[in-house]
């Protein structure tokens, strides 16, 4: 029995001997493809190729990159694919009917020639031994699996991912014996090791046990594969990479390096700076490494819960969780503390208990680690050891006043329930022309929405603040509405200003003082255009824990700013129109008199004090005073209630129609 092959007029053929004579045929044909493939190297190298078989299996095994129904010719794709990678850009079959592939068929009858030669199988053996991680390194993935070792290609299997297959994917990574591995290997099989953690993580998420022994597991498969990018360097080398779910970052130095200090290793929401010149100086060999890891996702595994200290507070993961070791370092000893800039990944409180932690077997604790310096956007630890660390906030549970928890939704309850009486009373009722009720619909319609939306999302904020988009959306549609109805307070103030500064011509000359349109255009825009700077400038700032604006970076003054300046501006405008007011109805002739009643006027003013939101002010100073807590609440969720009494109640006008709406409900009920 023989084999032969053809490439462009070139022919190459030889003879089955040994065992192979036993072989099933589809594995010779198969191997008959990978023999010329290394007959025909130096023509090939470097070309995409198209094999012509008469052998369907052996189509399909390379186009497919294997299967599981033969171990043979497993084997032997194993071995294509891992030449191809070196030497082909790429490798593909068709299939040729036997009869128009005589040529290649002729070869395969010629008995062997002399002096043909063939791959030595002590040295295949050999080579195999030394890379036998990739015989056996399959990675389960949503229903594929992938072979890692210059090899990033799925192989697609006729059987679905299990949980076992990410076990056995993690003792595959423990066993490897390889020194060093490709980047790309690497990358390949970390992003499958966290894909497959994530997807066991649905079925442990309630097992505390089994997240610790799959975070312990996936931590030391990791920690592994970074090591492999680890290799000899006389000078210095360094080794970076970002997948979703980890950053890495690896430095080397060896006995030549010129530096003095190695450059502080960052990733996006963590960095290390580490004496590592002083640590290889404590080796043999002058030489030592550093691998950084930076994880996205392993709190879900690692959860801050296992930071065992009193039961009654919150603990909170406030940075990502990372790892540093010294791989491949013969003394790792470290010669001063490490220290690691965390970056918080959530809203700070500054009640809060801040802890360095790391990761010991089964829990977080702190031996060895300390806070060196914290603000609201970082927090930097020193530690006197390496493992893998993360930050945590401690704080106490926030004491449930049952008594503000009813007073704050029956406050907003009526509240809202008056400012829907305004707008049913501003839409239904029939005014004088030189009456404009714009700023006021509009200012009922923006804290209607707002206060609903705000009330709603407390109600339902358990469900709500795991959903970080729409979480985000909620506080950027606040801000919006709470915003622009700030805007309409002050319009409001400015209307009722020109309007006290012109009552003594109220007889003789009633106009709009400007247009509908005008004003609902500096309403809405104004609001618009700040929460779309702060949107561009930085849109992380949205999404607090209650779904509101976050205090980081003092984004929460892209709120508080345009509030502040408002609430001055009515404010100085409410004492001009009380000083003017004051004024004006002293010189008033008796004719105004009659039409205006002083006391009622007064009273009008002083409430807009509520209306124009100048008691917003009380919330500067509620922080440490109850009763000014529970004045701000009552007096800012009534502004729709002082709205109506104002405009509606008190308005001679709307009390006759009033009147009469009530009376034709009454002959109605009585006539039937």
């Amino acid at each position: 029995m023989a084999w032969g092959a053809m490439f462009n007029g070139h022919a190459a053929s030889g003879s089955w001997t040994g065992p192979r004579l036993q072989w099933h045929v589809n594995c010779l044909e198969l191997l008959t493809v990978r023999l010329a493939l290394h007959h025909f190297r130096a023509l090939l190298e470097g070309r995409h190729l198209l094999v012509q078989s008469d052998n369907t299996a052996t189509v399909a095994y390379i186009n497919r990159q294997g299967s599981l129904r033969s171990s043979c010719m497993s084997k032997l794709t194993r071995h294509l694919l891992l030449w191809n990678q070196d030497h082909l850009r790429s490798l593909r079959a068709v299939h040729i009917p036997g009869k128009l592939n005589r040529a290649a068929d002729e070869l395969s009858r010629q008995p062997s020639r002399p002096g043909e030669w063939r791959l030595d199988p002590e040295m295949v053996q050999l080579i195999w031994e030394l890379f036998r991680y990739a015989q056996e390194l399959f990675v389960c993935y949503g229903g594929q699996q992938r072979l890692s070792h210059w090899i990033v290609d799925t192989i697609v299997l006729d059987y679905q991912t299990t949980g076992q297959c990410g076990n056995n994917l993690l003792d595959q990574i423990a066993n490897i014996t390889a020194e060093v591995l490709p980047l790309t290997d690497v990358k390949t099989i970390l992003d499958v090791v966290f894909n497959t953690s994530e997807k066991a993580l649905v079925s442990s998420s309630a097992d505390p046990n089994k997240l610790v022994s799959d975070g312990n597991r996936v931590l030391k498969a990791s920690e592994k594969l970074v090591s492999l990018l680890v290799k000899p360097t006389d000078t210095t080398a360094n080794v970076s990479f970002t997948l979703d779910t980890v950053e890495v970052e690896v430095f080397m130095v060896g006995q030549n390096v010129t530096l003095d200090k190695i450059p502080r290793l960052d990733t996006t929401n963590s960095s290390v700076d580490i004496d590592l010149i002083g640590i290889a100086k404590n080796n043999s060999d002058g030489s030592a490494a550093v691998a950084f890891m930076s994880y996205n996702t392993m709190e879900n595994l690692l959860k801050p819960d296992f930071f065992n200290t009193s039961n009654d507070t919150i603990k909170t993961m406030m940075s990502t969780v990372i790892s540093a070791t010294l791989p491949k370092t013969t003394n790792p000893k470290l010669t001063k503390p490490v220290n690691f800039t965390l970056k918080h990944i959530r809203e700070f409180d500054p009640s809060g208990s801040l802890f360095c932690v790391y990761w010991n077997i089964s829990e977080w604790i702190v031996d060895g680690c300390s806070v060196l310096e914290t603000n609201s956007r970082f927090t930097v630890c020193s530690c006197v050891h390496l493992s893998t660390f993360a930050l945590i906030m401690q704080t106490s549970p926030s004491e449930s006043d049952s008594l503000m928890e009813l007073l704050n939704l029956v406050c907003v309850i009526v509240g809202l329930v008056f400012f829907s009486l305004a707008l049913l009373t501003f839409a239904l009722c029939q005014w004088s022309p030189g009456v404009n009720n714009v700023a006021r619909i509009n200012l009922c319609v923006s804290l209607l929405l707002a206060h609903l939306l705000f009330l709603l999302t407390q109600q339902f904020l358990i469900r709500i603040r795991p959903q970080k988009v729409l979480c985000d959306v909620i506080s950027g549609v606040l801000h919006f509405l709470f915003l622009s109805g700030f805007v309409w307070m002050s319009i409001e103030a400015v209307l009722l200003f020109i309007c006290v500064k012109n009552l003594s011509q109220i007889s003789s000359k009633k106009r709009e003082v400007l247009s509908s349109g005008f004003l609902c255009v500096i309403g809405y825009t104004v609001a618009l255009v700040v929460v779309s700077v702060s949107v561009g400038l930085f849109p992380e700032g949205y999404g607090s824990k209650h779904c509101w604006i976050k205090i980081d970076k003092g984004f929460i003054w892209s709120f508080l700013g345009p509030v502040c300046v408002i609430l001055a501006l009515n404010t100085i405008l409410f004492i001009n129109i009380i000083i003017n007011l004051n004024s004006t109805l002293k010189n008033l002739n008796a004719e105004v008199s009659q039409m205006k009643q002083t006391k009622i006027m007064a009273f009008k003013t002083l409430a807009q004090f509520v209306v124009l939101g100048c008691p917003w002010i009380l919330g500067f100073f509620t922080k440490d005073s109850k009763t000014l807590e529970i004045l701000f609440l009552i007096m800012n969720s009534q502004q729709g209630t002082f709205i109506f009494l104002v405009y509606c109640v008190l308005n001679e006008e709307v009390r006759q129609q009033y009147r009469k709406c009530f009376r034709c409900l009454c002959c109605g009920r009585k006539q039937h």
